[in-house]
């Protein structure tokens, strides 16, 4: 009976004690991933002081596609993807007169007969949407069936459109809503990003784990659209399924 038992013991230990080296056989891993990001700039304080009634705030975007991953060492992970990505912030501007000279034509929408142009209330939010190509580097500090790695690497982001959704606010609170998309417009074709997370990931079995890599993006040189410029950068918990060949 001793014996039956020391055996299964044996036996139990042996299982768990293997089960992370048979994890790490597969050299490549195919993953899907989704990351909800929070998406805002960093402005340049010299451009914005002509715009002081305009309040700025950042939007929520995403950013999701296919990457793949190859064990180069136990400790050492190489990932790259292919991913669509939207970035950019929200701009309130307050409604504001201006005079016209006195001229008056009622044919032309928002002037008034005291001789002012009346500019309602604006919302508006801007989208700027690119292909992304990441290439970084993890580094597994914890290495077992449940992993911890920091990751550093960088992206190339194409860029791909732009949206603008404006709300107008009228005197009598109702909004009326447009939405304009641009192919281009002072942007250039092509960014380069620097990445930083710090993830966690877990072995279901020997051939899927999942992640989830909280994670910064932000890109290395400012946007410049429109008077105002600064450099997209982008908050976000990038979550996956990794299945192992």
């Amino acid at each position: 009976m001793r014996l039956l038992i020391f055996f299964i013991a044996f036996s139990s230990i042996s299982l768990f004690a293997g089960t992370p080296d048979s994890l790490k056989t597969k050299k490549w891993a195919v993953g899907i991933t989704y990351s909800p990001d929070f998406c805002y700039r960093i402005a340049y304080k010299g451009k914005t002081e002509a715009f002081s009634s305009n309040s700025e705030k950042g939007k929520i975007g995403f950013t999701a596609g296919v990457n793949l991953l190859y064990r180069l060492m136990d400790k050492i992970g190489i990932e790259f993807g292919v991913l669509y990505s939207t970035k950019g912030q929200k701009v309130n501007t307050v409604a504001w007169d201006s005079p016209n000279g006195g001229y008056y034509d009622p044919a032309i929408p928002n002037y008034d007969e005291q001789g002012t142009m009346v500019e309602p209330e604006k919302h508006i939010t801007y989208t700027y949407k690119y292909i992304e190509i990441p290439l970084k580097v993890n580094v597994y500090v914890i290495n077992k069936r449940l992993n911890v790695f920091p990751s550093i690497g960088c992206s190339a982001n194409i860029f791909t459109g732009k949206t603008t959704k404006t709300k107008y606010i009228l005197a009598d609170s109702s909004p009326i809503k447009t939405t304009q998309n641009f192919q281009r417009k002072n942007i250039p074709s092509t960014e380069f990003a620097l990445l930083l997370g710090v993830g966690l990931s877990y072995d279901i079995n020997k051939n899927i784990f999942v992640k989830l890599e909280p994670s910064y993006r932000t890109f290395i040189r400012p946007l410049i659209d429109g008077p105002v410029s600064g450099t997209l950068y982008s908050i976000g918990a990038n979550a996956g399924v990794y299945f192992n060949f």
